[in-house]
């Protein structure tokens, strides 16, 4: 019975047999009871709110000194926020360009494309019956990446935005760009954003083209191949050469690419790992980079000579253009990881120990060449690319020290040091 009452939206029974006055005063204490409840959690919901206000107003306390004092006293370039840029949206307005659609996300934010104001925004995307083709670009295309600031909302996420930021003004200098490196713009600080007007280096990178060409059983051809290797191998010896820049995260997906039917480009994007090693030999222990890319000796926990780290990323980089996406994963048979395995990064440990003991074996590169590479490129098979990706005194030595470096690249390459 009580429990039909309650379900019926009574509130409150009296137990026992009361009548009169004696059930007029049971009422009234059951009242004043409740009443004295609500007064009780009122106040508690009045403390808690002010409370909660309190946590916020010391929020945005702490994201005004972050991004007006910090900004200004860590000299990270990023200008004053400009609050009248509104919302990031296709269409809004950025100085002489307009915000069109959404053409890339990856970790450090979402990449979209620029056209020049007052054009209507391509709002769709382009259409996959031309894939993997591209169309030629317009003259200094460009693109803006925009990265939450409340995904950079402390001091370290300040300093990764200022060392970005440095690295990619230096790479965008007259004196020290180059054709097969992404250029920066220009910067821009909204309320929500802080975003980069860059070079539209093309609609995709490396690994999805890859991909791409494997899923359509279209080779990507001794040409484009040879092209794609040299373009990278050049720009990683200007930045290691000329600007003594470390990109610490060269893998597939920091390269990007625009293909027509007859040629290809490649540029080296996504500095937000990238430092100056202005004393040469370097060293770091600092522990970027992406599984599998990086370099046996990253593992150790010990300093290590981040260009030779970046020379082994590269070699493997271009062991799948030569022979297919995921090589070292298809070679060493490795189980795929869920993105949220706790124990992820105890097995890549484990895999990283496969690798190195892998590519200790003599001959591992021109077997897995002899393996994996198909006909259509056995000409830079037999070629001194091979040569140069060796496991022995190559770009995939195990012993960094044995490893060649950007130099010897250039020149077994035949690339022009001022190109």
């Amino acid at each position: 019975m009580l429990a039909e009452a309650v379900n019926s939206g009574i509130d409150c029974t009296i137990s026992g047999y009361y009548q009169g006055l004696k059930l007029a005063l049971m009422v009234r204490a059951e009242i004043a009871s409740y009443v004295g409840k609500v007064n009780l959690f009122n106040k508690a919901l009045d403390a808690h709110r002010e409370r909660v206000h309190y946590a916020l107003d010391l929020d945005d306390a702490r994201e005004e000194a972050l991004w007006e004092y910090g900004r200004v006293r860590l000299v990270t370039g990023i200008p004053c926020a400009d609050y009248d840029l509104g919302e990031l949206r296709p269409g809004l307005i950025l100085g002489d360009f307009q915000v069109s659609r959404q053409v890339g996300q990856g970790s450090s934010g979402k990449v979209f494309a620029l056209v020049g104001k007052g054009a209507a925004p391509v709002l769709d995307a382009p259409s996959s019956d031309s894939f993997p083709f591209d169309s030629e670009p317009t003259r200094n295309a460009q693109v803006l990446k925009a990265i939450l600031k409340k995904d950079k909302s402390d001091v370290q996420g300040l300093l990764e935005l200022r060392n970005e930021i440095t690295v990619m003004k230096l790479l965008s200098s007259v004196d020290h760009s180059h054709p097969n490196i992404v250029r920066l713009h220009e910067v821009y600080h909204s309320e929500t954003h802080i975003m980069f007007r860059m070079d539209d280096g093309g609609p995709r990178d490396l690994y999805k083209c890859l991909r791409a060409h494997e899923v359509r059983r279209s080779p990507l051809g001794p040409h484009k191949a040879n092209t794609v290797i040299l373009q990278c191998a050049g720009a990683l010896s200007h930045l290691h050469l000329v600007v003594n820049v470390v990109h610490r995260d060269i893998k597939p997906e920091n390269i990007i690419i625009r293909e027509t039917r007859m040629d290809i480009t490649a540029k080296i994007a996504d500095f937000d790992l990238a430092s100056t090693m202005l004393q040469r030999p370097a060293r770091s222990t600092f522990c970027g980079g992406t599984f599998p890319f990086m370099a046996p000796e990253m593992s150790h926990g010990r300093p290590y000579d981040p260009f030779a780290a970046d020379i082994w990323s590269m070699g493997i980089v271009f062991l799948e253009v030569l022979c297919c996406c995921n090589i070292l994963a298809k070679a060493l048979a490795f189980p795929r990881l869920a993105a949220h395995d706790p124990q992820k990064r105890i097995k890549q440990q484990a895999m990283a120990k496969d690798i190195q003991k892998f590519f200790e074996t003599p001959g591992s590169v021109s077997l897995l060449m002899s393996k994996f590479s198909g006909p259509e490129l056995e000409e830079l098979v037999h070629s001194d690319i091979t040569e140069l990706l060796s496991n022995e005194d190559g770009m995939l030595a195990v012993d960094p020290s044995q490893r060649l470096t950007a130099e010897e690249i250039r020149s077994g390459l035949g690339l022009d040091p001022d190109a």
